[in-house]
């Protein structure tokens, strides 16, 4: 068995374009289930469920939109991103471009609060209270014509414009073996 203090789900739990309706049902079960029981379990959300929060995206199947929508805004209470041991997980990492953009964090604060041992604390804090409207952003390499937010980087706009002494691990862009690029680990 694998031992660990935290275990951290970086989103897209309801992007399978293969899935049937009752596998997201049983994704559902699975998902309460286990933040219910698991206190050490951390889930954080992804674009794809953003698009049940009114901002669809590919993928996005409206007949679910009523069993999804409750659930994730409500019951999972996903969050944006989360600090552990001065590492940032987040579905898809967090630009400098985007936290100056939606004017999360001053200019001040961005100098010396994130030069610090406590980056990913004060970037948890300010990113998990922005609201769905600064997540549904996302940039050239996504398609997208805006400044990419924490659910919609693209590896190549992250690693672009990573924040400086802050360390990230991200899930959102697919890759062959995990890598490390920067300060950013995909």
């Amino acid at each position: 068995k694998l031992k660990c203090e935290n275990v951290v789900m970086l989103g897209d739990y309801f992007d399978d374009f293969t899935a049937l309706d009752s596998d997201y049902d049983e994704m559902l079960k699975l998902l309460k289930q286990t933040l219910r029981h698991r206190p050490n379990v951390i889930a954080l959300m992804g674009n794809h469920e953003l698009s049940y929060c009114g901002y669809p995206c590919s993928g996005y199947r409206g007949r679910l939109k009523p069993m999804l929508h409750d659930a994730i805004v409500d019951d999972y209470r996903l969050l944006y991103c989360c600090a552990i041991d001065g590492v940032l997980y987040s579905h898809a990492g967090v630009t400098s471009a985007w936290l100056r953009a939606n004017k999360v964090l001053t200019e001040n604060e961005m100098r010396y609060k994130l030069g610090k041992k406590n980056g990913a604390d004060v970037l948890e804090g300010k990113v998990n209270k922005a609201g769905f409207d600064k997540m549904a952003k996302a940039g050239p390499a996504r398609g997208g014509r805006e400044i990419p937010s924490p659910l919609w980087a693209d590896l190549t706009e992250l690693i672009s414009d990573e924040i400086p002494n802050v360390k990230q691990v991200v899930g959102h862009t697919p890759v062959n073996e995990i890598q490390c690029i920067g300060n950013c680990w995909f």
